[in-house]
């Protein structure tokens, strides 16, 4: 079973705030980041965030405070993707894996080959709005036995439209919820291995826009390097 990572306050409260003063200084903006969108089989008609690069090619940047402490807790790691996520919306079950083909040239102009499968996603929660419930849940495909499934935990996740349940397509059907992890300070550590099926969780009542963000947290993919 893949592993999932949850460690209260990885990073201090000074360490987060010079994270967050070097993205608000430098103000670099949401580049080429694709936004919220369509997601007409959820409820809310949509999903998603706003991506700000880490940068993580300036020297001077303090994220490397936290890529310094996962490469010593977890290994030499190859680093592929980070940003800052600007959270509109929840983001209902899939896993991180690249499979989209200019994630895949990325990483061979990286020289990670395609079949190194060990890895990690990490978040770093930055912000979230005050009343709001932040959190990821993990999921096991097929169900396994003596978890509650996806459709059994709406109040926590992200609902599936009216239509769907019509439908009853397969997909809140062959997920059950292994775990959920409430986010509580800003700079905790959520972590999961790659392959591992997860979303964000969703706060009962709480009125989401694509013109309000709801939470920040720095998100960081990599590989372990099995050359070192």
């Amino acid at each position: 079973m893949t592993e999932i990572v949850f460690k209260e306050k990885y990073l201090s409260s000074e360490e987060m705030h010079n994270i967050n003063m070097f993205f608000d200084t430098m103000n670099f903006g949401y580049g080429s980041s694709k936004g919220p969108y369509k997601a007409g089989w959820l409820e809310l008609g949509w999903q998603g965030c706003w991506d700000t690069s880490a940068r993580l090619h300036i020297e001077s940047n303090p994220i490397h405070v936290l890529t310094e402490r996962l490469q010593k807790d977890f290994g030499k790691m190859i680093f592929w993707r980070a940003s800052l996520r600007h959270f509109h919306a929840p983001f209902d079950v899939h896993d991180d894996y690249p499979y989209k083909e200019r994630d895949i040239e990325k990483l061979e102009s990286l020289g990670i080959k395609h079949s190194i499968t060990k890895g990690y996603t990490f978040l770093v929660p930055t912000w979230w709005e005050k009343g709001y419930n932040p959190g990821t849940a993990f999921f096991n495909a097929p169900p396994k036995d003596g978890e509650p499934l996806y459709e059994d935990c709406q109040e926590v996740l992200p609902k599936f439209s009216e239509q769907h349940y019509k439908t009853r397509e397969l997909k809140n059907r062959i997920f059950s919820v292994r775990r959920i992890v409430d986010w509580k300070n800003v700079g905790d550590l959520v972590g999961w291995e790659n392959y591992t099926l997860h979303c964000s969780t969703h706060t009962p009542n709480w009125e989401y826009s694509r013109d309000k963000v709801v939470k920040r947290f720095l998100s960081i993919d990599c590989f372990i390097d099995t050359k070192n």
